[in-house]
């Protein structure tokens, strides 16, 4: 079929590597209530009937699952995200896996974004998506473009949703904050910092320089998250990665950490705080170790040729400000963590005069 009589939207879809994210614009411009979302990518399954038990016997999903929890029953397998989390098993942001990309991991985290974003029971979803350089080739692409766009029938916290969800264009990741905030006309360059992996994209407008685009995956915010986790084993608390997320948030917002509790106490904050500069400043010397390298002309200072260079993603609040200290031209625009989904849906909604006929769902 060519055309769904059915509400169309046009979305980026930014599968993280610690947040996903997705924005939206609908078909006949109509503004949503809410057309942005990202959340944590952490997944566990469950026994959706389990929660049942939590109201009398005729409770339904609706009556039972509370405020900031998820439920997507799909294929089979129930799925908890968000809040949810907690009464779920074998919780997995499938770091290190490529398969999460274009697999079970990347389908449920799109299914959850676009349930809680878009209000129609059956909907059409036309996305661009992308890929970290380091998994950036053609039969990747290819595999995630297939792999993504199907007919899904699925439960939403117990409703049951369609979605005819179609992926027009596989992005390098990075490119969408460059179409989303970048010049059209000289050379620029943007870092991406994801939670376990940097990407470096380097322009001639919006003309890709592939030489000078490259990932490192041993570098991210998890580096920070990690020395966190560490503190508090030293303290014999186990923190979940969505409250070591919570706790940098508040530190780069400068709102009150939550307090982590022990049976001593809890852990001070002065402590919490030092490893997080520490660990910060370590990684923004790491992510310039990588640029200098992957940039390096003699005779010229790291990054001089560029005349703009964009941080992106949500590692921009922690080591933001370090990058300005050692690169020129270092700018953070002023929605680092979601300008890559808002340039994927601003792609997708021109493909169509690029491409004739590249919505069509078989």
């Amino acid at each position: 079929m060519t055309k769904l009589a059915l509400p169309t939207y046009y979305g980026g879809f930014d599968p993280g590597s610690g947040r996903a994210g997705l924005y939206l614009e609908d078909e006949d411009g109509v503004q949503l209530e809410e057309n942005l979302l990202s959340i944590d990518s952490v997944i566990a399954q469950g026994n959706a009937q389990k929660l049942l038990k939590r109201d009398d016997i005729n409770a339904t999903f609706a009556d039972v699952l509370r405020e900031g929890e998820c439920l997507i029953s799909w294929n089979d397998t129930d799925y908890f995200l968000l809040d949810l989390l907690k009464e779920g098993k074998n919780a997995t942001e499938a770091l290190g896996d490529p398969n999460r990309y274009w697999g079970d991991h990347a389908r449920v985290l799109l299914l959850a974004l676009a349930a809680m974003l878009i209000p129609e029971r059956t909907f059409v979803l036309r996305l661009v998506t992308a890929l970290p350089i380091t998994l950036y080739n053609r039969e990747n692409r290819q595999r995630m473009k297939e792999n993504l766009t199907n007919y899904y029938r699925f439960e939403y916290n117990g409703r049951v949703r369609e979605a005819y969800i179609m992926v027009g264009y596989v992005a390098m990741e990075g490119q969408g904050l460059l179409i989303h905030c970048g010049e059209q006309d000289g050379e620029q360059a943007v870092l991406d910092i994801g939670e376990r992996t940097v990407d470096a994209i380097a322009a001639d407008g919006q003309k890709l320089l592939t030489t000078l685009c490259d990932g490192n995956e041993e570098l991210g915010i998890g580096q920070i998250t990690d020395a966190l986790r560490s503190l508090a084993q030293r303290y014999g608390r186990v923190i979940p990665t969505p409250k070591l997320h919570d706790m940098l948030w508040s530190w780069s917002h400068q709102q009150p950490l939550p307090a982590i509790r022990t049976s001593a106490g809890d852990i001070p904050e002065r402590e919490i705080i030092a490893t997080i500069e520490s660990t910060r400043r370590i990684l923004a010397k790491g992510i310039f170790s990588f640029v200098s390298s992957l940039w390096n002309v003699e005779g010229e200072a790291v990054g001089e040729r560029f005349d703009h260079i964009y941080v992106a993603g949500g590692g921009s609040y922690y080591v933001g400000d370090l990058l300005q200290e050692m690169l020129p031209h270092v700018f953070i625009p002023s929605d680092p963590e979601d300008g890559n989904s808002k340039g994927y849906a601003e792609l997708a909604l021109t493909l169509e005069a690029r491409v004739p006929g590249i919505w069509e769902f078989d």
